[in-house]
């Protein structure tokens, strides 16, 4: 069985596996930690413990969203994106998983096709929701919004799943 990994790399983010039939394998929000001061910051070694469960034989592909800077986004979280960037990539390469960067548009425009991508969070979310029903898409138990980092996450992996040929 292959194994399909999506990576929104954000402190919002998300990482989700599928299998070949693009069940829901694992789903995890990002690499954060909220502090007790209210910071939020990657946790390394909990991002870790979420891959170093797959088996490198058994990954078909990860793909990785691409970090760029957008005009009027602050330097911190220019920093922070590119940190976590570096951080899941070093991470999945240092296990040996086959890794994909794509842009964040590239993996919409095949995934969103047939949808409204206005707002590609909001589509996003709605594609997770309509391939994978079961799937509970909020961040927590306690959320009461979905968390779009993971159905992106997922878009990213199902957009895996295509490249591979499954």
């Amino acid at each position: 069985m292959k194994i399909f990994i999506g990576v929104d790399n954000g402190l919002q983010g998300g990482l989700v596996a599928i299998d070949e039939g693009g069940r829901v394998l694992a789903k995890h929000p990002g690499g954060e930690y909220t502090l007790k001061n209210k910071k939020t910051e990657y946790v390394v070694n909990e991002m870790a413990s979420v891959v170093m469960r797959f088996k490198k034989d058994d990954i078909g592909l990860v793909v990785v969203e691409k970090a760029q800077a957008y005009p009027g986004q602050g330097v911190c979280s220019q920093l922070s994106v590119g940190y976590g960037h570096g951080l899941w990539v070093g991470i999945l390469s240092a296990l040996g998983f086959p890794v994909l960067l794509v842009h964040p548009k590239t993996w919409q425009k095949e995934i969103l096709k047939d949808m409204d991508r206005t707002d590609t969070k909001a589509a996003s979310i709605l594609f997770a929701q309509r391939m994978s029903p079961e799937t509970d898409w909020r961040g927590t138990e306690r959320s009461k919004k979905m968390h779009d980092g993971l159905c992106d996450a997922f878009c990213m992996a199902i957009y895996a799943k295509r490249l591979s040929g499954e």
